[in-house]
């Protein structure tokens, strides 16, 4: 609701501007407002915002000319002049349009945020997985360096100190691979998330 209205100060310039001032006469009528689908705002003179959401009656209006704006998220706005009769039924339907590029956004956000947690949690399962495998043979073959002796004993104690060295690296650069998808992924999450941003934080009009 704040966004309407933040939205609507800077619309209702606009449209003011562009719009004749609304030929009005003393008398009053009752206006509603339907749309399909319902839950939208409707706003009257750019500056009236109904408190409750469609379908809904504005009350004591002025008979005569008027603006009226509809507004529901993720579907295109309705900018249009109306004209409001004494003693008739002022009911107006409207037919709001789905802008699909805010769900599009939507859905390929999520999708990219799932792609980079399954790859960070793969890829450091991956790496620390290959680090437990390396240091398990390691184990093993200290086992056997205790009973060896001669060139024997001193080959698998090179062995286990090499394995035991990749191993504890392995283990560190598994945990730092982590971070190595939300870097790769989060460029293209931050540009869509601004583009929702953009799309969901300004009105957009139907042509």
């Amino acid at each position: 609701m704040v966004r309407y209205i933040s939205l609507i100060l800077f619309t209702g310039l606009a449209w003011g501007q562009a719009r004749d001032q609304p030929k009005q006469t003393g008398e009053y009528a009752e206006l509603k407002i339907i749309t399909i689908p319902d839950n939208a705002n409707a706003i009257l003179d750019s500056t009236n915002l109904h408190r409750e959401v469609t379908p809904l009656v504005f009350k004591d209006v002025q008979v005569g000319s008027h603006g009226i704006m509809i507004i529901k998220d993720d579907y295109y706005a309705i900018i249009e002049d109306i004209e409001v009769f004494a003693g008739q039924n002022n009911e107006l339907t409207y037919t709001l349009e789905l802008n699909k590029e805010i769900p599009r956004l939507k859905g390929e956000i999520r999708q990219l945020k799932l792609y980079r947690n399954l790859s960070s949690l793969v890829l450091s399962m991956s790496i620390i997985g290959a680090g437990a495998s390396i240091r398990s043979a390691a184990d093993d073959q200290y086992i056997e360096w205790k009973s060896a002796s001669g060139e024997v004993a001193s080959d698998l104690r090179n062995q286990v100190e090499s394995k035991d060295l990749i191993s504890t690296t392995l283990f560190s650069v598994g945990g730092f691979s982590v971070v190595i998808p939300y870097y790769i992924f989060e460029k293209k999450i931050q540009f869509l998330e601004s583009e929702l941003y953009n799309w969901e934080n300004f009105i957009y009009v139907k042509k």
